[in-house]
């Protein structure tokens, strides 16, 4: 079987009602290391190669969307590759396969590490898009409801960003597409914000009043003063830079 030449950790989970296909890749690291950069044209290659077996490894690929809307967007991709950067050919990729409506095909690990990140955690509550973290320097905008992402309306951002979720009901967008939300190469690739670097927020803060902030991306190996919305922080999120954790508990018995 061909070997995919991408330039991350690529794993295809390609859905097949009772069994599922895998295609992997070398590891960002692994190729970096061998100073191994993807061409352009070996970018092409690769789409090429998903196009053609994605609908072959998938029960019924086009089950949503269309043989022919499908083609067309990888033909548009193919066309816009050597125009491209690539974070944005990434993004690109993981709307192509969200096109095809299941949850269990997917770029895995999107967005990849090498993604930076604004220092915010987003939180739907209801038709409401809450900070639930953030830091001190943007102290103003926790607990409070996002407003705009540049000049766009959070309902825009939402729309623009779901196309990006391979999903099969829009519980798991809401789930999933806040993590995406706050991605500069996501933001910058769907046209949200013209800049990789910072960004306009605009809130409306715990007393409503409206708030703009210009924000500064973060680095992925950055770590994080982050101040929270809850008073006592839970289990699951203690400890997020340990892979496995436990903690022994006392049981009393009267």
């Amino acid at each position: 079987m061909k070997k995919l030449l991408v330039n991350f950790l690529l794993i295809l989970f390609i859905g097949c009602w009772s069994s599922s296909a895998t295609i992997y890749a070398l590891p960002d690291s692994a190729r970096r290391s061998l100073g191994d950069a993807l061409t352009k044209e070996q970018w092409r290659q690769d789409l090429r190669h998903l196009s053609k077996e994605l609908p072959r490894r998938h029960k019924n690929a086009f089950h949503t969307v269309s043989r022919e809307a499908f083609d067309r967007a990888v033909a548009e991709l193919d066309a816009a590759i050597p125009s491209l950067q690539e974070f944005e050919i990434i993004v690109r990729l993981q709307q192509i396969v969200a096109m095809v409506g299941d949850a269990h095909t997917s770029l895995s690990g999107f967005p990849p590490k090498t993604f930076r990140r604004y220092p915010l955690s987003l939180v739907w509550f209801g038709s409401e898009l809450r900070v639930t973290r953030t830091t001190a320097a943007y102290r103003r905008a926790l607990g409070g409801r996002v407003l705009k992402i540049g000049e766009s309306s959070v309902a825009d951002v939402s729309a623009k960003v779901g196309r990006l979720v391979p999903q099969e009901n829009d519980y798991w967008v809401r789930f999933v597409s806040p993590g995406y939300m706050t991605s500069p190469e996501v933001l910058f690739t769907l046209k949200i914000l013209p800049d990789v670097e910072r960004g306009q927020w605009s809130f409306e803060d715990a007393e409503g009043k409206r708030v703009s902030m210009e924000m500064s991306v973060v680095s992925p190996d950055e770590k994080i003063e982050w101040l929270s919305t809850l008073k006592e922080v839970p289990l699951y999120r203690q400890r997020q830079g340990e892979q496995f954790w436990f903690i022994s508990y006392a049981v009393l018995r009267t």
